[in-house]
């Protein structure tokens, strides 16, 4: 009977206990973990609604009513509503059970991919003090998100709630536990990404706000016995938003540049600019300066494999069975032979043949040399029939080949957040001093070093090897461009240039959309940046073996390009921003080859020398044809004058 009476006891203990943490789990602006009896697994399956029902938001009980559906989005925007913090404790050996979760507001019900590594929130990182002594974050990471449960039944898709997964930062080798104040723990949130299932990017939600903990849940401060004083103020956190697909306003504001000039890599080389172009309110810039003098933003790079794009209809056919596999250095097909940079080269053993590149062939002998293989053919694009000098790959079909290929997968897959590409479009490496893969990089326009020098072909090549590459050909060769800045603010001036696609980098193209949007700016109140963030080779030729139908291209892409932050620079005060900017592919088409032109002067020449050698021949041929000549003279004179005669005749016979 004692022991019965104990045990009841004891599980209404534990009965009080739940009940009383579950009533106290949320309090202050935002939700509080007031103690904790649970693992931190246990808490990650715990149903978003059922901690919801005991949350206080903003100062009030939760109340659904005051989170509605909308299929629009403008009446309720997606939000984060509140932030947990469970279990910090000032002890790192009781810190097992520490994790912050965020609980986000989705009113449209969008199908939000719960398993997606592209599912990210940005936080503040590293801190400072402005002039006036206050603390500001100088800098912002990302963080993967873990989905822990969503709302069901008439909620469904309504509510989410996800944990940060944390990780020793780049920035200062910390985590968050390490990094926060034990006596009040402040997380600041820029943005929260997050994908929509069957999308490639996600899509970043601006949910600006600085959330700081105080106090200790029961159990986790100085005095363990002591009862919960977890509370958290939360403040609004100034961003800058960032539209770079335009999917608010219409204005893709991804562009690129191309130089058409050959670069100082050699024939069939150019010069490539990837950027994007932004506004900022007039408002933001007053308050920090108008000179934005850094950007961090992350991308991923890969250079895609050599491009074969063909006219010919017949050898499209011949060579599509051949994509994806590999053939490595030999030959198996004498219809689908390829080479370029054919040289003959006279040996003892008689004349040999080096090629630059190629494709089917025999390999290496004493007959032939080549210096770079196509093991594989796995890009291949037929025009529709245009002339291969007037044809554009476009970068949606490039984008959608890519995406759409599974012929091969020899080399492996390419995957990151919602990308997976075969890893046989793409090579091992990208251009040099490039990083291929992931990269995260701040621009900052007092380093001399992010600043890009366009070099041109003459800058590295003398007179005598633009005669072999380009003979009597006019081409431009000596376009370049020094001391290239990395952020630009756009001025009047920049519009009313007659030469804007060469003065600001963009694609021809573009230009009325970018004039177009500057000026809508501008009525807005808000100024227009351009950033340059990437200064890659681009390469287009023809292919020898088919040189009136096919070409050779390739460059490289860009993949969920985002920017992260932004610091500027008011009278030697700089501050940082976090951005709420969604990530964005940057697909670029490839073009033609730039094609040499003969100077008026060759024309002349040509003519001239035509005339020459045809008086040469008449003179050496005049003894043999002269005898004929009469007769042809005859032949023309009868021929002229037979007409005439009739005529006389006809008048003649009437005057009679």
């Amino acid at each position: 009977m004692l022991k019965t009476n104990k045990f009841i006891y004891i599980l209404a203990a534990l009965f009080a206990v739940i009940v009383f943490i579950i009533s106290s789990l949320w309090g202050g602006g935002a939700a509080v973990v007031h103690a904790a009896t649970s693992t931190t697994t246990e808490f990650e399956k715990q149903s978003v609604m059922d901690d919801l029902k005991t949350a206080t938001i903003n100062g009030k009980p939760f109340d659904t009513l005051n989170y509605p559906y909308d299929s629009t989005g403008v009446i309720k925007h997606p939000e984060i509503m509140t932030v947990v913090e469970y279990c910090y404790s000032i002890r790192a050996a009781q810190r097992e059970n520490y994790g912050v979760y965020i609980y986000f507001y989705n009113p449209q019900a969008l199908n939000i991919s719960t398993l997606s590594r592209a599912n990210k929130i940005t936080l503040g990182v590293k801190y400072g003090t402005d002039k006036d002594g206050n603390i500001k974050v100088d800098d912002y990471e990302k963080f993967d998100l873990q989905f822990c449960s969503k709302s069901d039944g008439d909620y469904r898709d309504l509510f989410y709630k996800f944990k940060i997964i944390d990780h020793k930062s780049t920035v200062d080798g910390k985590t968050i536990s390490e990094r926060v104040n034990s006596n009040a723990r402040r997380y600041d949130i820029s943005e929260i990404e997050l994908l929509t299932v069957s999308n490639k990017n996600a899509t970043a939600y601006g949910v600006g706000g600085t959330y700081t903990f105080t106090g200790y849940a029961k159990g986790y401060g100085a005095d363990q016995t002591a009862e919960s004083t977890l509370a958290c103020e939360r403040k609004d956190l100034e961003t800058v938003t960032l539209d770079l697909a335009g999917i608010t306003d219409g204005v893709d504001k991804r562009t690129y540049w191309r130089s058409n000039s050959a670069s100082s890599l050699g024939k069939g080389h150019q010069n490539q600019i990837n950027s994007v172009f932004f506004a900022i309110d007039n408002s933001v810039l007053e308050k920090y300066g108008y000179s934005l003098q850094r950007i961090k933003a992350e991308w991923w790079e890969y250079k895609t494999r050599p491009t074969v794009i063909t006219s010919d209809k017949g050898l499209f056919d011949k060579l599509s069975p051949l994509v994806g596999q590999y053939i490595g250095k030999g030959k198996i097909n004498d219809d689908v032979i390829l080479y370029m940079g054919a040289h003959k080269v006279s040996t003892p053993a008689g004349h040999r043949y080096n090629y630059d590149w190629a494709f089917n062939m025999v390999p290496d002998s004493e007959f032939t040399h080549i210096s770079e293989w196509l093991e594989e053919l796995d890009l291949l694009f037929y025009t529709g029939g245009i002339e291969i000098t007037d044809y554009n790959l476009s970068a949606s079909t490039l984008q959608k080949y890519c995406e759409e290929y599974n012929t091969s997968y020899n080399d492996g897959h390419i995957t990151f957040n919602e990308h997976d590409f075969s890893a046989d479009l793409f090579t091992d490496s990208v251009d040099s001093g490039r990083t291929r893969g992931y990269n995260l990089r701040e621009f900052d326009i007092t380093n001399p070093d992010d600043y890009y020098n366009l070099k041109s072909y003459d800058s590295t090549h003398n007179w005598f090897q633009k005669f072999l590459d380009y003979g009597f050909g006019t081409i431009n060769t000596s376009d370049e461009y020094l001391n290239v800045a990395p952020i630009e603010m756009i001025t009047d001036e920049h519009i009313a240039s007659n030469d804007i696609s060469n003065v600001l980098k963009i694609h021809s193209e573009d230009i009325n959309r970018f004039k177009n949007f500057y000026n809508d700016s501008v009525k807005a109140d808000k100024s227009v940046f351009i950033f340059h963030y990437a200064f890659i080779d681009y390469y287009s030729a023809v292919i020898d073996s088919h040189r009136d139908s096919t070409a050779l291209r390739q460059g490289t892409q860009f993949f969920d390009f985002d920017i992260l932050t932004m610091t500027f620079n008011k009278d030697g005060d700089l501050t940082t921003l976090g951005c709420v900017s969604s990530p964005v592919d940057h697909w670029t088409g490839y073009t033609p080859a730039i094609r040499p032109t003969e100077p008026d002067w060759l024309k002349w020449v040509k003519l001239a020398l035509g005339l020459i050698i045809t008086l040469i021949v008449l003179y050496f041929l005049y003894p043999f044809i002269a005898p004929f000549f009469g007769f042809i003279a005859k032949g023309f004179v009868w021929v002229i004058t037979t007409p005439f005669k009739a005529i006389g005749a006809l008048f003649r016979r009437k005057k009679e």
